[in-house]
């Protein structure tokens, strides 16, 4: 059960707690899931091979209501992973699921992990030791992007998801050096979701990044570790990804209202650049000069573009230099049309705050619930 925080209470008045990890610590892994049946069983293979102690492993599985082989699957790990729960996630989303692991988790650490990728043997044990030795609050490795599926179109939009012009300049997508970052799939101390809150569950896509700015904002230290990496299945196909890119783009508007201070320059520049090229556009029905104007937006852009497929072509092969040429103007104008979006539904007509779902801050007091969820 979670329960609402008291309405004088911000986190701008709350200590972290850094708690000492013991020297062998029990970890309780977080995974939501939905319809995974494709993914579900490579991921806890995965687990099995990790070179941390299954039997100080807690896995709870949060199942979002699957309709196909996802739970019978998990089951079959039983035997091998001893410390596997699966729960029923009835909201299906993600960070309602993560706030009804938390208050069940017993390990002195938390792990968020994801179906959708691949880990390596030292990911668990490797970021508790990151997260022991720098005395950060939240610990996450590098991402590497690789194809869902064994097609051209798969394989070149994991290479556009992989590159600087497409994803923005995000450490842990692009540097393999250590520093103060963000990072998905992290670990933190199980004291901390006590403190600061739980997950945003007005943000269906960036509630992590909420997450991880909530514990910066009251001076908290978020940390990748450049020496630990995993690998992210993109999506498919030209839709699901175009999918994707605008719901990322929408919701990080939504992050942003939430979390004013939450603000990354990367997340806006397609915003800007799709703006830029309608203004233009819309400026040459009215004076000769709009053309100039338009050359001046997407003459650079072009040029941009070009360069950077060339780039993956040198470094991938030149067949998929035409996929790049595509994809990377796709991605970016999907995005700002999305961030569009955001500003009308949640800027406007505050969408995100409907519903009575809770904000992070407002699932700052969580209690174990008595009921066993357990499937």
């Amino acid at each position: 059960m979670i329960l609402q925080m008291e309405s004088n209470t911000t986190t701008s008045s709350v200590s972290l707690p850094r708690n000492p990890i013991p020297t062998s610590p029990r970890v309780t892994v977080i995974v939501p899931v939905r319809n995974e049946q494709r993914y579900i069983e490579q991921f806890l293979e995965g687990l099995c091979r990790q070179d941390f102690p299954v039997e100080q492993m807690e896995i709870l599985i949060a199942d979002g209501m699957s309709n196909d082989s996802t739970v019978e699957i998990a089951r079959t790990f039983s035997d091998r992973l001893p410390g596997l729960k699966v729960l029923v996630n009835p909201a299906k989303e993600k960070a309602p699921a993560l706030n009804m692991c938390i208050p069940q988790a017993t390990g002195d650490v938390i792990l968020i992990m994801d179906c959708h990728t691949r880990y390596p043997s030292n990911y668990i044990s490797g970021l508790i030791k990151c997260l022991r030795d720098t005395g950060a609050d939240y610990v996450g490795g590098r991402v590497e992007a690789a194809p869902g599926a064994d097609t051209y179109t798969a394989k070149a939009i994991s290479l556009a998801m992989a590159h600087p012009f497409g994803v923005g300049a995000g450490t842990f997508r692009t540097s393999k050096r250590s520093g103060e970052g963000l990072a998905p799939f992290g670990c933190y101390r199980r004291e901390l979701p006590f403190y600061i809150g739980g997950y945003n569950e007005r943000l269906p896509r960036t509630h992590d990044l909420e997450f991880m700015a909530r514990i910066m904002r009251i001076g908290g230290k978020c940390w990748v570790c450049g020496d630990i990496c995993s690998v992210y299945f993109t999506r498919p196909t030209i839709r699901t990804m175009l999918k994707n890119m605008f719901y990322n783009g929408c919701y990080h508007i939504a992050t942003f209202l939430e979390l004013p201070g939450h603000f990354f320059l990367r997340h806006y520049v397609p915003f800007g650049f799709v703006t830029c090229l309608v203004a233009a556009i819309l400026l040459t029905k009215m004076t000769p000069l709009g053309w100039v104007v338009l050359t001046a937006v997407a003459g650079p852009y072009a040029l941009l573009d070009l360069a950077s497929s060339i780039h993956v072509a040198c470094k991938s092969g030149f067949r998929y230099l035409p996929g790049m040429l595509v994809l990377f103007p796709l991605m970016h104008i999907t995005y700002g049309i999305g961030t569009w979006w955001g500003i009308i539904a949640y800027g406007i007509f505050k969408m995100h705050r409907r519903g009575g779902k809770k904000t992070g801050q407002e699932l700052i007091e969580m209690k174990r619930n008595g009921s066993n969820d357990e499937r």
